[in-house]
This record gives C-alpha cells, structure tokens and sequence, in this order.
C-alpha cells in the first residue's frame, strides 16, 4: 500500500484518509435498514436515520482501525496513517518489533475495539426510550441497536482465520508461537484466505444470478473477494 500523504484528518496523531466510496457503503447500509425505520417513522425521517446507521457504521470501522495503529505505536512501531474505503479499512504499520505476541495483541485489539462499541450501542438501544421517551427514544435506540448489530457482525467476519483479516493474524501469530516459522504461518494463513475470497466471489455471482436485485450487495461481495485473494496471496508469498 502506497503511503498517506495527504490524511483528511488527523486522529490521536494518526492520519486518516477517507475515500468517497465510503458513500456506497453508507448508501448500501440505508437501503439495508430503511425499512426497518419506515415501520414507525415518516419517510423522510426513516430515510435520515438509516444513513446514520451507514455513518455510524464507518465511523465504528474507524475506531476499529484505530484501536490497532494505537496499540502498534505503543509497541514502538510507526504509523504511516489509516484509509478507509468501501471495502474496509486499512492501517498502514511500520515495523514494531513484530514478533509472535506483539502481532497477537496489535491483531485482536481491533475486533476488541469493535466488541466494546457493539455493546455500548446495546446498551444505548436498551435504556433509550426509557430515558428519553417517545418517539425520540424509539429512534436513538433504533439506530444504536443497529449499529451494534452491524458492529457484532463486523467482529464475526473480522475474526475468520483467514488473510489478511484480523482473525488470519491472530492464527498466523499462533502458527508462527507453535512453529517458529513465521513462513509457514503466512502460507497457511494465505490459502485459509484465498479461499474466503473463492467463497464471496461465487456467493456475489450467484446472488446476481439467482436474486437481480441484490445489484449492488452482490457486486461487493465479489470485488471484496477479489481484493480479499490479491492480499491473501501476498500474504502466501511471505516469509
């Protein structure tokens, strides 16, 4: 990945770059839900509070994105900024003294991060209508129970043990304790990868075939196992 040069933003001294893809996400998101809301509100406002969920839900990819270029700089390493885009997001991380335990802790802290949000959001959605009532509270709990679902979702697909997902490093950071060959641990973890990309690029093209109108759900899903194969098998060629 090339370096950021030009962050949007600067977070905790962490550059971020936000790419304008990240709009179909947002706009995926709210399609996704907006009936959900349209059972209780207006149209309009059903509309506006769906693409908050799509927002709220980049802006948890975020803090999960975060969550590791905090802990890799505090594990002495550098941080050549965080991009996120609509397939996901990307940390870009210099050298902290990787070794088995430090690519275990700098892995998982991500799907930690998102877990403490998820249920921060369940607990926002349980009490709102209690403490703000009506139809306000209806919809914060609305959004936040959504957001936390979205959340506990992101955890599950992040923790797969495949590459380059954060459940690929933490298996490639037991394979390389339990061998000591990190080589080994990279190509296993590659293949596991490669084919979690085999698996969303049919589920895409099957989906478009059998169900026309998932249009753009299954167009993602098999871009991201594209891009999900080319890093896979990056990961495979490592040593």
């Amino acid at each position: 990945m090339p370096a950021l040069r030009t962050p949007t933003l600067t977070l905790a001294g962490v550059p971020v770059r936000l790419h304008a893809s990240l709009l179909l996400v947002v706009g995926l998101v709210a399609v996704t839900v907006v009936d959900r809301f349209a059972l209780r509100f207006a149209a309009a406002m059903a509309a506006g509070l769906s693409v908050l969920v799509g927002v709220l839900l980049v802006s948890s990819v975020l803090v999960h994105e975060l969550a590791h270029a905090l802990e890799a700089r505090h594990r002495g390493g550098t941080i050549g900024g965080i991009r996120l885009f609509a397939l996901g997001g990307v940390t870009e991380l210099g050298d902290h003294g990787r070794t088995p335990r430090s690519e275990l802790a700098v892995a998982a802290v991500g799907p930690w991060a998102s877990l403490v949000v998820a249920s921060a959001c369940g607990l926002g959605a349980a009490t709102a209508e209690q403490w703000l009532g009506g139809d306000v509270g209806a919809a914060v709990g609305l959004v936040l129970g959504l957001t936390g679902w979205l959340n506990l979702g992101l955890v599950a697909f992040n923790l797969l043990p495949a590459a380059p997902l954060d459940g690929g490093r933490i298996l490639h950071a037991v394979l390389w304790r339990a061998s000591g060959d990190p080589g080994f641990a990279s190509r296993s973890t590659g293949r596991l990868g490669q084919a979690l990309a085999a698996v969303l690029v049919v589920l895409g093209v099957a989906s478009a075939v059998v169900r026309p109108a998932s249009g753009l759900a299954a167009v993602w899903s098999a871009v991201l196992g594209v891009v999900l194969w080319r890093a896979a098998a990056a990961e495979a060629r490592r040593t």
